[in-house]
């Protein structure tokens, strides 16, 4: 994914109606990928929310495409409200067991050649109430992962939810971190 990410060429595009219908493809794809991972075992959606002009979250890219339809269209988050908008602003993965409690759990990752407080492990720290209802909640477990940039800022943030409740782990969560670092290289290629 990072070797395909990294070799995207924009600049061959026509106009920007091109280059953004090959971002789109490249989204898909790594959604796509991600998706089959989490199909079997938790029967997981994906989408990913864009920090947009008007400054707030909001759903740009679900898949399986039809997937979309399944969350609420007005759902929208200020940097710092909600799990997404927490991941976003925080900069570190939220992770929402059962959303029905409203609690979710701080992730942070180490970087390679980073230790966190927890050394080369995870570190995990309770974040009450960070789950925001919405209308419609067609899932009953979320993980929220920063898209991050090269220049320290975020795109927005990777979404993967569950009908299953306590559905992700300790891998589940570095993979979808993974995803959201390939998602970024995209992004940073795009800008070019």
């Amino acid at each position: 994914m990072f070797r395909e990410a990294s070799a995207l060429n924009f600049n061959q595009c026509q106009d920007d109606a091109e280059r953004l219908q090959k971002l789109d493809a490249f989204f898909t794809k790594v959604l796509e990928a991600y998706h089959v991972i989490y199909r079997e075992r938790l029967n997981a959606k994906l989408n990913i929310m864009a920090f947009t002009t008007n400054n707030l979250l909001k759903i740009q890219f679900a898949y399986p495409i039809e997937s979309k339809s399944r969350y609420d269209p007005k759902a929208e988050f200020a940097s710092g409200v909600g799990a997404a908008g927490v991941a976003f602003q925080e900069r570190y993965l939220v992770y929402v067991p059962a959303i029905r409690y409203r609690h979710g759990l701080a992730v942070i990752l180490p970087r390679p050649g980073e230790t966190t407080s927890g050394g080369s492990l995870p570190t995990f720290l309770l974040k009450p109430d960070v789950y925001v209802a919405v209308e419609h909640q067609p899932y009953r477990s979320l993980l929220s992962v920063p898209i991050p940039t090269a220049d320290g800022n975020r795109y927005g943030v990777l979404n993967l939810d569950s009908e299953v409740q306590n559905a992700f782990n300790d891998a589940d969560m570095e993979i979808a971190d993974t995803a959201a670092c390939a998602l970024g290289m995209a992004i940073d290629r795009f800008r070019l």
